[in-house]
């Protein structure tokens, strides 16, 4: 039989020849693949015609001669390796991927001192598995200070996890589909890091003060009502990076309805990009709702289901009424305008397109948010964070994990808590000013 696997997505956007073709024969009962070592159908199907006809010739001895992998034994390359990581049949998506190959750089340039274009896979050994974290350890206590050391220890095992990613036993058999020859040696690679366990406590992040907290719930209405409102790298990514320049009003909405989404309803930055107009509604009760479905989501259940947290809700609503910025059900709330190109001296780009709706938004509420005293390390997600916690200090841990839409308690109280704060917990009548939100 004469076959290969369907090209994926990246093969097909990235133009990428694909795997090669294959024959497939059967030897007492068992199928057995043979590469064609071409992805080209003609080359292939002219090397498979070279085998058969050997084998109807009744030529088996140089049949096998020429089947024979003399070269099995050399190992292919990092530089062989890297074009085709996006080409591996693997779920990680391209951010994902990417990720793999820094851990990959990070674990061989501490273990090896080398760059991965220079190295042969045939590196990958329990060996060398063992060197990196003996040399992480001397480089670990080279480094004054437990917090600084704690940070060394989250890279170090952040980067042999993603390392041995793309390592995986479904990564290492699309390589093989794909003509690559990965040793054996990969596992005991893989397994070294059992040796010896690297762990850290996470980074402490300090959250904002209610001060700051209040300053910008002010500043997010401010936004609503203001043509022209200014945040840092405003204008777009100018190289006056550190000054406040005004927003287009397209850039203004969708900054706006963004931050009131993630606060209203702890959305996340990929789930605010997905929400439509007609995901606005009511439940049996007739209290508002937001309702999607046939969505992409963190726990794969294609369905956001929360209830709505006023008053930024109702002053969201106000505000889109106000600005005439509704649209059609079926429209995505967060909008773009359409591409033109542009050209400054002799500098040629293009303004519009899906970043206003996918990039801009989250990059202007970094800089706004960081700009207003939140030093946290995720910006965005922070916003999530904080509506998190006011719902568990208002009603408690378990109404803040459905809110967050997680599956166990252990989540909402390990990563969604940093807002938390005994006095207002202390205090009945501290957040008389947070409700579930009603028509």
């Amino acid at each position: 039989m004469f076959k290969r696997r369907p090209l994926t997505i990246a093969e097909i956007a990235n133009h990428l020849p694909g795997p090669p073709w294959q024959l497939h024969f059967e030897e007492n009962h068992r199928r057995h693949p043979w590469s064609l070592k071409f992805a080209d159908k003609k080359s292939a199907i002219a090397e498979a015609k070279l085998k058969l006809d050997l084998h109807f010739a009744g030529r088996e001895a140089e049949l096998r001669a020429s089947m024979s992998r003399p070269d099995r034994a050399a190992c292919s390359t990092f530089a062989e390796l890297l074009p085709i990581v996006n080409s591996l049949t693997i779920t990680a998506g391209p951010k994902a991927r990417g990720g793999y190959l820094w851990g990959a750089r990070y674990v061989l340039r501490l273990a090896l001192g080398a760059e991965l274009e220079t190295l042969s896979l045939a590196v990958l050994t329990a060996d060398t598995g063992k060197k990196f974290f003996a040399r992480a350890t001397t480089e670990c206590a080279k480094i004054a200070g437990q917090t600084e050391q704690n940070k060394f220890a989250r890279n170090v095992a952040g980067a042999w996890s993603a390392c041995c990613a793309l390592f995986s036993p479904a990564a290492v058999s699309s390589m093989h589909d794909l003509g690559l020859t990965v040793p054996a040696s990969v596992a005991d690679f893989r397994r070294a890091g059992k040796v010896k366990q690297w762990s850290a406590p996470a980074a402490e992040y300090s959250p904002p003060l209610p001060g700051v907290l209040r300053a910008t719930f002010r500043a997010w209405l401010e936004l609503g009502r203001t043509p022209g409102y200014s945040v840092i790298g405003g204008a777009g990514n100018s190289r006056r990076k550190t000054e406040p320049a005004p927003l287009n009003e397209i850039a203004r909405r969708n900054m706006f309805i963004a931050a009131a989404l993630m606060l209203a309803c702890g959305l996340r930055k990929s789930e605010v990009t997905q929400i439509r107009w007609r995901h606005f509604t009511l439940d049996e009760l007739g209290n508002p709702r937001l309702i999607a479905k046939n969505v992409k989501v963190k726990n794969h259940s294609g369905k956001i289901s929360v209830r709505p947290l006023d008053p930024f809700w109702r002053l969201m609503h106000r505000v889109i009424d106000r600005n005439g910025w509704a649209g059609q059900p079926d429209d995505l709330v967060l909008t773009a305008r359409a591409r033109a190109p542009q050209a400054l001296g002799g500098l040629r780009y293009v303004v519009g397109g899906h970043c206003d709706a996918t990039y801009w938004p989250f990059y202007h509420i970094g800089k706004w948010l960081r700009s207003l005293g939140w030093n946290l390390q995720k910006t965005n997600h922070a916003l999530r964070d904080c509506a998190c916690s006011y719902v568990t200090m208002k009603w408690g841990l378990e109404r803040a994990k459905l809110f967050a839409r997680h599956k166990h308690l252990a989540t909402t109280e390990s990563h969604y808590g940093r807002f938390v704060r005994e006095e207002i917990m202390d205090n009945p009548r501290a957040l008389n000013w947070l409700n579930w939100a009603k028509i």
